[in-house]
């Protein structure tokens, strides 16, 4: 089984990299995001497991330790890590709801905050993410849209984990219910002539072609169909190499239920591509297995 990662954390790896050492409350005049999606939780069933306790993570020890601590509507992940006598504390708050007859939680993202020796780092939207990248990273255009799309995406996902409790511990696994977005990683079998990669930890479908180039954008969901400004750039690890190329459209399917490896597919179909893509095409139906 897979323990939870810090999501959230990977929101600041673009910030972290410029050496970003402090932000301010507030706004920062107009902004380039859209609203903060917010994710409707389903209700409860059974008894709360989860209220009042505080949970450490398997596989924790004292150099990383990440613990779970639990309101009766208030999930927060701690996560601390101390290198070389530094301590790295990253605070993640989600809203949650639990069905205790098959063992699930589920989550909604609020807010992240980082303390270490380079400073504080907090926000609880993507307007205030948004101020972050502005004003201490300098960060603009494609570089920005790309860094604020992935901020929505985890702000507009529902987290779900099969969870087993044991005493003070718990074990957290990534569930697929069958609905998109989802934090379950879906992938193509054959990564030739095209890999497509639904990428769980930011939200993003990425596309690398055999020539290296890839394509990435982030999906917005809805009855069946998703869209998304697509970026082009070469599968080098730079990511300001990314630039805009236009809107993609499409169409999913999905089947299936359970953890990775359970079998679950997720088929897309483009209706609209940007007239500079190549190696993949519209009508064509794309399948990706978990």
């Amino acid at each position: 089984m897979k323990a939870l990662k810090s999501i959230s954390a990977l929101l600041l790896l673009s910030m972290l990299a410029v050496g970003v050492t402090s932000c301010s409350d507030g706004g920062s005049g107009e902004s380039t995001s859209a609203t903060t999606p917010k994710v409707t939780l389903p209700e409860s069933v059974g008894e709360n497991p989860f209220a009042g306790k505080t949970f450490t993570l398997e596989g924790s020890s004292s150099e990383k330790m990440r613990t779970w601590n639990f309101t009766n509507d208030t999930a927060t992940e701690i996560y601390a890590r101390t290198k070389k006598g530094e301590t790295k504390t990253e605070t993640s708050v989600y809203r949650y709801s639990y069905d205790a007859n098959q063992k699930l939680l589920f989550l909604s993202f609020k807010s992240y905050s980082e303390k270490s020796a380079d400073g504080t780092y907090t926000f609880s939207s993507v307007a205030e993410y948004e101020e972050i990248l502005r004003k201490n990273a300098g960060y603009s255009g494609d570089a920005l849209e790309i860094s604020l799309a992935m901020c929505a995406s985890q702000f507009g996902t529902m987290e779900i984990y099969q969870y087993e409790i044991s005493e003070n511990s718990i074990i957290l696994t990534k569930y697929f219910n069958g609905s998109l977005p989802t934090v379950v990683r879906f992938s193509t079998e054959s990564e030739t002539p095209i890999y497509i990669d639904y990428n769980d930890a930011k939200g993003m479908i990425y596309i690398k072609l055999s020539d290296n180039t890839l394509y990435e954008f982030y999906p917005t969901f809805s009855n069946n169909s998703f869209s998304g400004k697509m970026y082009k750039g070469l599968w080098d690890g730079d990511k300001e190499n990314r630039t805009s190329v236009g809107t993609v459209e499409g169409t999913y399917n999905t089947s299936g239920k359970g953890i990775k490896g359970s079998g679950c597919t997720i088929t897309l179909t483009f209706t609209k591509l940007p007239d500079s893509v190549t190696g993949f095409t519209t009508g064509t139906e794309y399948v990706l297995k978990n």
